[in-house]
């Protein structure tokens, strides 16, 4: 099973002060080098996705590529990106994405879905009654059907276009005691983590 991940990292930090999210530290490490970790655990081709406007490159172990198109539309402008350019000469059939204020995110994500995916189109992560969009494991040719989604659709919504589409959700209350899925997206978020 061929998987390349794509850490999306495009948001404007605005609960942060504008702050880049993928520079922010947790004690000595970047988020985006805890991103880089935790998708090193489980694939080898990475990438992140950056808004067209962001200020600098990430510098790291992992190349940027940016939403596609004229106007912004989040998340599912880097998920388009990734597998309908930057996957698309990676040749991996699958698109793991992983949100780069994520810190928790499970490093056995791909084991734990992989099989669901045999029904599905797009495996997303739960815990409990919570849903995580962006943290999901895709079919590459089902990202692929963005760009076209969007013509029609009435916003960005990840869940517009999985509502057009074969989705699984998964559980990780079984396996973590505490939501693996959760965001960095205040002040006390971090500080709750560095504790």
């Amino acid at each position: 099973m061929s998987v390349a991940t794509i850490i999306l990292a495009g948001g404007t930090g605005e609960r942060f002060g504008g702050v880049d999210k993928a520079q922010i530290r947790l004690g000595k490490t970047t988020l985006a080098e805890i991103a880089i970790a935790t998708a090193k655990a489980q694939t080898e081709k990475i990438a992140f996705s950056r808004g067209s406007d962001s200020q600098a490159r990430l510098n790291l172990e992992a190349e940027t590529i940016c939403d596609p198109f004229d106007v912004p539309v989040g998340p599912l402008g880097g998920i388009y990106a990734a597998a309908a350019r930057w996957n698309q000469s990676n040749e991996s059939d699958y698109l793991l994405t992983l949100p780069v204020d994520s810190p928790k995110f499970p490093k056995d994500f791909v084991s734990r879905t992989a099989d669901a995916l045999v029904d599905c189109d797009i495996v997303v992560a739960s815990y409990k009654e919570q849903q995580y969009p962006t943290c999901a494991l895709w079919r590459n040719e089902v990202a692929k059907q963005i760009a076209e989604h969007l013509m029609s659709a009435r916003g960005n919504s990840i869940r517009e276009f999985f509502d057009k589409h074969s989705v699984q959700f998964i559980d990780f209350a079984p396996w973590h005691e505490q939501n693996p899925f959760e965001n960095v997206n205040k002040i006390s978020d971090l500080l709750s983590l560095s504790s």
